[in-house]
């Protein structure tokens, strides 16, 4: 609770941010300034506020970033920003940790309004810093958002940003999650995905409410050869 009484709410983000702006130097001093300000809220035991939240939101994760990590290491543990083990996780992760662009996010709530979704319990695994929570369309009504996060300063940015939500940093498999609970689950699949073709659409009205559906996909992977 802030000082005014007041609660602490998931972030919105806007066109404002401009997230992924700038070049390698830029995005890595917007991650390490995020750092910081989490381990420094952190410490205080206390929530984020709408400034700072605008801070947490520029991390980008570490995709890109080899050479800018690499030749800051030393400083990153000697001024206590980075652990050794911290350092270690985030240049493990220069192959892939990218974070998803605000435009394809916009485009997969866009695909979920076109079937129909409205309201339900969201969940997202391998959620990062929670884009897609923060890109939550008005229009639709998430009465649940819960993530999950295995990277622990990640996670711990995500929990400032979406206070309101129920943020777990671990590994998917150790989650505590309900079963036949949620109604939208994402995860991406980037180019590894060859075809998802809708094959079955099913309605119960006394299981899922009047207007509401489940849909069946098959997904396609590629092939290792491709």
């Amino acid at each position: 609770v802030r000082v005014d009484g007041s609660h602490p709410a998931n972030y919105r983000i806007t066109d404002a941010d401009t997230l992924g702006a700038g070049g390698s130097a830029t995005k890595f001093k917007r991650n390490i300034a995020a750092i910081q300000l989490a381990k420094t809220i952190t410490a205080e035991h206390r929530p984020a506020t709408a400034d700072e939240q605008a801070i947490l939101v520029q991390f980008v994760g570490w995709g890109g970033l080899k050479r800018e990590l690499s030749d800051a290491r030393q400083q990153l543990i000697d001024d206590e920003i980075l652990t050794a083990e911290e350092y270690h996780r985030a240049f493990q992760s220069v192959q892939n940790a990218h974070y998803t662009s605000p435009g394809i996010i916009t485009a997969l709530w866009q695909a979920v309004a076109d079937l129909g979704f409205t309201r339900g319990r969201v969940l997202e695994p391998s959620m990062g810093v929670g884009h897609f929570f923060g890109l939550l369309p008005p229009d639709i009504r998430a009465t649940t958002m819960a993530g999950v996060e295995l990277d622990t300063l990640t996670g711990r940015i995500a929990q400032l940003l979406y206070p309101q939500s129920h943020v777990q940093v671990t590994g998917f498999q150790d989650a505590t999650l309900p079963n036949d609970y949620f109604d939208l689950v994402r995860e991406t699949g980037g180019d590894l995905i060859e075809e998802v073709r809708l094959i079955d659409r099913y309605e119960n009205d006394a299981k899922f409410g009047d207007e509401r559906a489940s849909y069946a996909y098959r997904i396609t992977y590629r092939s290792v050869e491709r």
